[in-house]
């Protein structure tokens, strides 16, 4: 599915959040959309709040403020759950982990408290409000800018296969972030989100995590022998870590080959002169430093990409759980590099 998304007006974003919000008062829906273990993760009256929210957008025509306000709803469902916020994935926040004399102990039943009284509601509209306040401020310069094109799969196994079928030469630029190798576990830390937007059952999250790169869940058989890379800069750290652990050998083999197989499709829709933006940072595997920045900038110059720009951002946040697997390391620095075709 393509999306063609251009700038929303100041006015044409009050109006569309005072009609949700009728929309969300009249709702009588009860009943939450498929999220995974949501009576673990919700209170009662939070869930029945955020299910009328959910109810009410699924009826919005397929449009700039409805994914604006899926993204609100999405920020809220985290923001609302009994999940630890300083974690990525979701993991129970229990304050009775931690002496009473500990800090964490009063922050965790503070914010657990704050949780409890929460109105779902208001805090979904004050987070789109937020939203709306940042994307309005891009009409006075909405001459200046191109016409963005949202390109994305809206069933389970075509993901990337829905580049394949983009018109070669067809896009000016394209901006990614692609997955950190053995950083995150990218579906389960979004899962609630995906359920309360409907975009997949339960049922179904392993299915999506098999297809996401990066993913760490292989059977035995398929890293028994030495990983096959297409990088030759790559080939002797592959070697080296197979020996300490076929799995992650094979775990990084897989991460090279899918993001070689993405950047030639990147190569492919650009028109010539076109950039390409990644964002990318360098991670631990094994104890051994997997360096993700060159070897992504030497399968994209490979490629025939001319990079022209390449500056270093100094990751701040605890948002994103940067360290996953014990011989891994957290990522203290992100390069944002351009290519152009």
């Amino acid at each position: 599915m393509q999306v063609k998304t251009t700038p929303i007006s100041p006015d044409h974003l009050k109006r569309s959040i005072d009609r949700l919000r009728k929309m969300v008062a009249q709702s009588r829906t009860t009943t939450p959309p498929p999220v995974v273990n949501v009576h673990y993760w919700y209170h009662k009256d939070t869930i029945k709040q955020l299910a009328r929210v959910a109810a009410s957008l699924s009826k919005l025509s397929n449009s700039a403020f409805k994914r604006l306000a899926q993204a609100a709803l999405s920020a809220t469902a985290r923001k609302l759950s009994l999940a630890d916020p300083r974690v990525a994935v979701p993991v129970r926040l229990k304050p009775e982990r931690y002496s009473q004399s500990h800090p964490l102990f009063k922050k965790s039943a503070a914010i657990l408290q704050s949780i409890a009284e929460a109105d779902a509601t208001a805090v979904f509209f004050k987070v789109l409000e937020q939203y709306a306040s940042l994307v309005g401020q891009l009409w006075p310069v909405r001459d200046r800018m191109g016409e963005l094109e949202h390109v994305y799969a809206n069933s389970l196994g075509s993901g990337r296969s829905t580049m394949t079928s983009q018109p070669e030469g067809s896009v000016d630029a394209i901006v990614t972030s692609p997955p950190y190798l053995g950083a995150q576990k990218y579906i389960r830390a979004s899962s609630l989100s995906l359920g309360w937007l409907s975009m997949t059952e339960p049922n179904q999250l392993r299915s999506l995590e098999d297809q996401s790169i990066g993913r760490e869940h292989f059977p035995s058989k398929a890293y028994n022998n030495e990983p096959r890379c297409p990088l030759p800069e790559a080939e002797s750290l592959l070697k080296l870590v197979h020996l300490k652990n076929p799995l992650r050998a094979h775990i990084a083999s897989r991460y090279l080959i899918e993001m070689h197989e993405v950047i030639a499709n990147c190569y492919r829709v650009l028109r010539r002169g076109g950039n390409l933006v990644l964002v990318s940072g360098c991670n631990m595997i094994c104890c051994e430093v997997f360096d993700t920045t060159a070897f992504l900038q030497k399968i994209c110059t490979r490629l025939g990409f001319h990079q022209t720009l390449e500056v270093t951002d100094v990751i701040k946040s605890r948002g994103l759980m940067t360290r996953r697997n014990k011989t891994a390391a957290v990522i203290p620095l992100e390069s944002v590099t351009v290519f152009q075709k």
